[in-house]
């Protein structure tokens, strides 16, 4: 009995020198792994979210320009043949739905392509623009305004408006509105995705954080991202960053996020840019390296109680034929001999 004893006393302390020292380097391991992983993604989304909030700038003044440029371009758009001047650059562009031209009083004079908006009021056709249309007529602007991007027929779209004035440059006489899509911007937000580390979603909100751009197409209208209510610091205007924050799903996540400036003279278009990453991912390696350990520790231990128990049993056989031979001696058995090996 005592010999048993013994041995399972030896053996669980070869158990304990195994386990505790490997269960407490693999806590460790892991929990520094984990926050090291954390650190080096929430830069890495950071700067991603940056890097598309440049693109983006740049994407957007080369348009303003361009528009800038065709509104500049008065003497052909006065002559005879501006028909086919708006429609060679309408055809060059296929992220341009519509180019038309608008009268001092706000009635559209041409559309190319050509539609039943001929004559009408701009404003009854794309409400957004009158107030940008007040201010040419004020005479207080003199390049590019933007409308905020909404859902048409085409889908979304960005309207450029840019004033015709005279030789004085003192009286509007037309006002040229282009209609884009956001075909390009979702290309540079794809481009980034295939680029991107794991599962990443990026997304393009408004300043009202409803969603323009998404990795995954196009949203429905008027859909306001979950991840903005759950954390509005996010549109925080110039502000660039990362956070950590658990969804209305239980989902833990981490975001980097970045603001774009406003573009054209009315400071439009004040989107943040979105990297978004579940935690369970960017934290995986760290528990794959904690699953690796615990197979390691288990081997380890079953290594460590099997030479534990044959050195035990090494010990304890040899005392207990001792112990038997003295008891026998006790009793006056002198015949019986210690057999040794």
């Amino acid at each position: 009995m005592h010999s048993l004893s013994l041995k399972v006393r030896i053996t669980l302390l070869a158990l304990f020198v195994a386990v505790i020292p490997l269960t407490i380097f693999q806590a460790i391991s892991v929990k520094r792994s984990t926050a090291t992983l954390l650190e080096s993604r929430a830069q890495n989304l950071e700067s991603r979210a940056g890097l598309i909030v440049k693109e983006l700038e740049r994407f957007l003044k080369n348009r303003v320009k361009e528009i800038g440029l065709i509104a500049r371009s008065g003497e052909m758009l006065a002559s005879s043949n501006h028909y086919n001047y708006l429609e060679g650059i309408h055809n060059n562009n296929t992220s341009i739905n519509n180019i038309v031209l608008i009268n001092s009083e706000g009635t559209i004079t041409e559309s190319i392509p050509r539609s039943e908006y001929v004559g009408r009021i701009a404003w009854d056709i794309k409400p957004g623009i009158k107030e940008l249309f007040a201010n040419m007529g004020r005479n207080e602007i003199s390049g590019v305004l933007l409308s905020e991007a909404h859902h048409s027929n085409e889908g979304i779209e960005i309207l450029y408006l840019a004033p015709i004035y005279d030789t004085d440059k003192k009286n509007l006489q037309k006002v040229i509105l282009v209609e884009t899509g956001i075909d390009e911007i979702q290309e540079i937000i794809s481009d980034f995705a295939a680029r991107s580390i794991g599962s990443e979603q990026i997304y393009v909100v408004d300043k009202f954080g409803t969603a323009v751009v998404a990795t995954d197409g196009i949203p429905p209208e008027g859909s306001s991202l979950e991840d903005v209510r759950v954390q509005p610091a996010m549109l925080s205007e110039g502000k660039t960053g990362s956070v950590i924050y658990t969804k209305k799903n239980g989902t833990d996540v981490m975001a980097g996020f970045s603001d774009v400036a406003g573009v054209g003279e009315n400071n439009a278009l004040n989107w943040s840019v979105l990297t978004i990453t579940p935690i369970h991912m960017i934290s995986q390696p760290a528990t794959d390296t904690g699953r690796l350990l615990t197979v390691f520790g288990i081997i380890v231990s079953v290594l460590a109680v099997s030479i534990a128990y044959y050195f035990a049993r090494s010990i304890t056989l040899p005392l207990q034929r001792t112990v038997s031979l003295a008891e026998e001696i006790r009793r006056g058995n002198y015949s019986h001999r210690l057999e040794t090996g």
